[in-house]
């Protein structure tokens, strides 16, 4: 088995680049792309055909939610798995997460997404 190729996605520019070394750095990961705005990833996806989506909910121009939503759109074969790192813990954003991509997303509450990095 290859690589697995990741697109990173968050609002959060510091946060995309601290994952996007971290990930570059391990021997099976490829990351493909790396992006801070959300009109920006579903042709991203289309492009580079990621294995997996590492995203985050709030993103300028398209939030998370809408490109959930684009994602689940995608022909089962190139539909990528989705990680969503958010700092909303509200259930309500959580199930309305994991309702447009049941089949295909994990959420990681992170209480350190939405703060800026240093």
């Amino acid at each position: 088995m290859g690589r697995i190729k990741v697109l990173l996605a968050d609002g959060n520019a510091s946060l995309v680049s601290a994952t996007g070394e971290y990930l570059s750095r391990q021997g099976d990961i490829a990351v493909c792309a790396r992006i801070t705005d959300g009109a920006e990833i579903y042709p991203a996806v289309v492009e580079e055909n990621p294995d997996v989506v590492v995203m985050g909910l709030i993103l300028p121009r398209a939030d998370g939610f809408s490109v959930l939503g684009q994602l689940a759109l995608l022909p089962e074969a190139v539909r990528p798995r989705v990680i969503v790192l958010t700092g909303l813990t509200r259930d309500e954003f959580i199930l309305r997460a994991l309702n447009l991509r049941r089949d295909a997303v994990n959420i990681v509450s992170c209480p350190t997404c939405g703060r800026k990095m240093l």
